[in-house]
Order: structure tokens, then sequence, then C-alpha cells
């Protein structure tokens, strides 16, 4: 099971490298393409302060 962790507020470059080690982590034992977009909404919403919206839009 997943557990997110909140990231240090240490500049951009390492809060992206940790978000995008979260992202792996939550994604690597999911195959199915809507439940990887739809976590990572969730991760990306959660993760991201003052965020009002995080998503993908349909083609």
């Amino acid at each position: 099971m997943f557990d997110a962790k909140a990231i240090a507020d240490t500049g951009k470059p390492d809060f992206y490298h940790e978000l995008g080690s979260q992202l792996h982590a939550l994604l690597s034992r999911e195959s199915d393409a809507i439940a990887n977009a739809a976590n990572t909404s969730a991760l990306i919403f959660q993760m991201l302060p003052d965020l009002n919206w995080g998503g993908f839009k349909s083609p």
C-alpha cells in the first residue's frame, strides 16, 4: 500500500524530484491507465499547495 509523505520545502528541483519518486512508487504496480491517471491527479492535488484543480482533460 502506498502512503504519500510530506515533502520538505527545500526548493523546486528537490520538491519535483521527490514528487516524481513518490509518483513512480504509486504507479509502479498498477497497469490500468484510468487508475494511474486518477492516482496521478490525486497525488498532485494533495502535494501542491494552493492548487484548486488537478486532472486530465479527455481528448
